[in-house]
């Protein structure tokens, strides 16, 4: 986290986030608020460039397995929407206590904004929009492109991805198809050409045909074992999961929302 002034650059003081990534932020004056993967949410001091952990009061379960991708808030009440799109995390007095509101849509959520403490959207995969003009206590579906994928392909890396069977099914025939990836990039060792590989695999997909798609954040591989023997992977993951709640490591969670399945 930094903060950009005029002609300079003041870097928060934060540690690596146990290999989560941020992926969204908001700031009402010098406070604010930044979420992530793994339930990651951190509360900000913008003036004096530091961000410390929120405990949200949640079981670490729970926020291991559930990634935020955007925060917003209005006066004193913030909400964080992502991945599964079916629950909310809702502050009313900035940050003091938290509460979990439910949507009832299960697909996964990456932007949010609220005009007023009451009236807000969030909108999300498969071209989802939903609103609320009761502070998020209920939510209406405003738009949907779809519900179910038809087709989703799972690989450990990008290029295992088939692109002529997404442009088959998803952009000739008009199946609606995802894909998961199940690998990413070591964020403490990564390259810095192999930091956008996420985003890069997700519109690449898109460019094929295909509906949605994301990578995993949990089971990392650094540059020094990037071409490594899968024996030596599953000692470094094995490693990682003794040191985190089991279900942060939980494949067989994160494929079913990819697809818009049950969660």
């Amino acid at each position: 986290m930094a903060s950009v002034r005029t002609e300079r650059v003041a870097v928060g003081q934060n540690d690596s986030l146990g290999g989560r990534t941020l992926r969204g932020v908001h700031l009402d004056g010098k406070h604010g608020f930044a979420v992530g993967e793994g339930g990651l949410v951190l509360e900000g001091d913008c003036g004096a460039a530091s961000w410390d952990f929120v405990d949200v009061k949640l079981p670490e379960e729970l926020k291991a397995s559930w990634d935020f991708h955007a925060i917003h808030g209005s006066g004193k009440h913030f909400w964080a929407v992502g991945r599964p799109g079916s629950v909310v995390l809702h502050t009313p007095d900035a940050g003091r206590s938290w509460e979990v509101q439910r949507t009832g849509y299960p697909l996964p959520l990456h932007g949010l904004y609220f005009g007023s403490e009451r009236q807000g959207w969030a909108v999300g995969e498969f071209g989802t929009i939903l609103g609320t003009s009761d502070g998020g206590k209920t939510w209406k579906l405003q738009r949907r492109g779809g519900q179910r994928a038809a087709a989703l392909f799972v690989h450990a890396r990008s290029a295992g991805l088939p692109a002529d069977a997404v442009a088959l099914l998803g952009g000739q025939d008009g199946y609606l198809t995802t894909a998961l990836r199940v690998t990413a990039p070591d964020p403490s060792s990564a390259a810095p050409g192999r930091v956008t590989e996420a985003t890069r695999f997700a519109l690449a997909h898109r460019q094929a045909g295909g509906a949605a798609a994301e990578t995993l954040w949990q089971f990392p591989v650094g540059s020094h074992s990037a071409r490594g023997e899968r024996d030596e992977l599953l000692k470094a993951w094995t490693r990682c999961t003794a040191a985190a709640p089991r279900s942060s490591c939980s494949v067989n969670w994160c494929w079913r929302c990819a697809c818009g399945g049950p969660t």
